[in-house]
């Protein structure tokens, strides 16, 4: 949806369409019938008016590889025109003469760019690095001196920074417990509060914050999830409402039937095979902001819950005698953890200080491959269990490490995105090369000679390949659709299954909060 009024409040453009298109709409707060500015095969989002009304900045995925690009159109219609290539996020600044916008370009960490209407003058005023994956949702102050923006660890994680345009150190204005996120920030008129959407009271709901650190007060209630707002000069909020369930599935490799084993209302992500193949581990957030480790049985499908308390616990994997389960905190520093697995206090693996996850057991147990954050980068390290100092696998930044079935190699990426390729190294460091030219989180096949992988398809949803360890073409895995991206998966110890989850939407809507006459 992704509504976004104009200054005077008499305005309101937003996208629509299915999972295979989307397209930019305006029409007038008040009624009429909605004019469609675009009509392709690409998918539009993030609309933004400038301050006069008269012209929309909007994000384009390229439907020939679903690269993003600003482009910027008539409001009422006309010759749609490419600002830059790469980027996403658009935000007019108060007069109208400059955009700032994310700029990501592949292998590179996201930044956010000041650039003239026409794509000119660019500069960087903000550049992301480790921990942090992504910034979002970019917000001018309406005095130009400032832009809010979205510091994100991966996934649906956000904190609200505000960053200085002509220089300085940003600072963070959402401090929340961990699980606790804030996303879409948007100035008031007068510039003394920012409105955002935030699960602090136990389901997504919007929000306002004062700059000078006074109270924060919640503008809306219900189940939510309320998001995307976006403020005219009147104080009138404009926001979506749009609903999802997610589902954890089993599909049949030779068959390509797929069962799903679990629905839940908040999201189900990174599931792994227990060694056995019995059993499965996922991670499972709540309408509150937790994650925990959830157990689920294939023969029965109940699942039964792992972990308990803070931090946020995700990405698991079982280890080779199945008796243990090893999971990361999502927090600033993160930290890997094991818990047994029929229940009980963990153990805390890496040392404390240290910004460590996403980790992957040998298959012999003795040795740990996780990611360190370091630098504004992360890279890959080896940690011998039964005790002795880490090493740096290779000095070129890597993550989401993945250890072949023989235990000769370790399959990798450069960062948690979708657009940096897979890599496989050997233990020693030795022999490290490409294998794909994009995609991520890896995967291997039992039978070690081929990796699985994730892209991104020209219609913005993932979509899952197989690429052979010893070179040649990648090959589509059949029968399986997503909705959107960021569903890792893994495949069973006897080959016979694929484990993921998914996005099942069902429904949108816009409301208009409107102030006190």
């Amino acid at each position: 949806m992704s509504p976004a009024l104009s200054s005077d409040g008499s305005m309101v453009a937003y996208v629509a369409g299915d999972s295979s298109r989307i397209d930019l709409f305006v029409r007038r707060v008040r009624g009429g019938e909605p004019v469609q500015l675009t009509d392709d095969d690409a998918l539009e989002g993030a609309p933004a008016f400038t301050p006069d009304g008269e012209r929309i900045a909007f994000t384009r995925h390229d439907s020939l590889g679903g690269t993003p690009g600003i482009w910027v159109v008539p409001t009422l219609g006309g010759e749609r025109i490419p600002v830059a290539a790469n980027a996403g996020w658009p935000a007019w600044s108060p007069d109208g003469s400059r955009l700032a916008f994310v700029h990501s370009p592949p292998g590179e960490n996201d930044a956010i760019v000041i650039t003239a209407d026409d794509g000119g003058n660019r500069e960087v005023v903000f550049e992301n690095e480790a921990p942090y994956l992504q910034l979002r949702s970019p917000a001018w102050a309406p005095d130009g001196s400032q832009l809010a923006v979205v510091r994100s660890l991966g996934g649906s994680s956000g904190e609200i920074w505000l960053v200085p345009v002509n220089g300085g150190e940003p600072r963070r204005l959402s401090v929340d417990p961990p699980g606790v996120v804030a996303n879409g920030p948007v100035y008031t008129s007068d510039g003394k509060t920012i409105i955002y959407s935030s699960n602090r009271a136990g389901t997504r709901n919007l929000w306002r914050t004062p700059l000078d650190g006074g109270q924060s007060v919640r503008l809306t209630a219900g189940a939510g999830p309320d998001a995307d707002p976006s403020v005219a000069n009147d104080g009138s909020i404009a926001f979506a409402n749009s609903r999802w369930r997610y589902v954890l599935f089993v599909h049949e490799v030779q068959t390509s039937e797929r069962r799903t084993l679990v629905t839940h209302a908040a999201f189900l992500w990174a599931p792994t095979f227990s060694r056995d193949g019995r059993d499965l581990a996922v991670s499972r957030a709540e309408v509150d902001g937790s994650w925990h480790i959830w157990l689920v049985s294939l023969d029965e499908a109940t699942p039964r819950r792992l972990t308990t308390g803070t931090p946020p616990q995700i990405y698991p994997r079982f280890f080779p005698n199945d008796a243990s389960v090893l999971y990361s905190s999502w927090t600033t520093p993160g930290r890997v953890w094991r818990v047994p697995r029929s229940g009980g206090l963990p153990t805390a693996i890496t040392p404390e200080g240290e910004d460590a996850g996403y980790a992957d057991i040998s298959p012999d147990g003795r040795w740990l491959a996780y990611a360190r954050a370091e630098d504004g980068t992360t890279h890959l390290y080896l940690m011998p269990l039964e005790g002795g100092d880490a090493r740096r696998l290779t000095d070129n930044p890597g993550t989401l490490p993945r250890w072949s079935p023989d235990g000769q190699w370790i399959a990798f990426t450069r960062d948690r995105g979708f657009e940096s390729g897979v890599f496989v190294i050997r233990l020693d460091g030795t022999d490290e090369r490409r294998l794909t030219e994009s995609g991520g989180w890896p995967t291997w096949f039992p039978d070690g000679r081929r990796v699985g992988y994730v892209v991104v398809g020209p219609d913005g949803n993932q979509r899952l390949y197989v690429v052979p360890l010893d070179g040649g073409a990648a090959t589509r895995i059949a029968g399986i659709e997503y909705q959107g991206t960021n569903s890792p998966f893994d495949v069973s110890p006897d080959g016979r299954l694929l484990v993921s989850t998914d996005a099942v939407h069902t429904g949108d809507e816009i409301w208009l909060l409107e102030p006190p006459r």
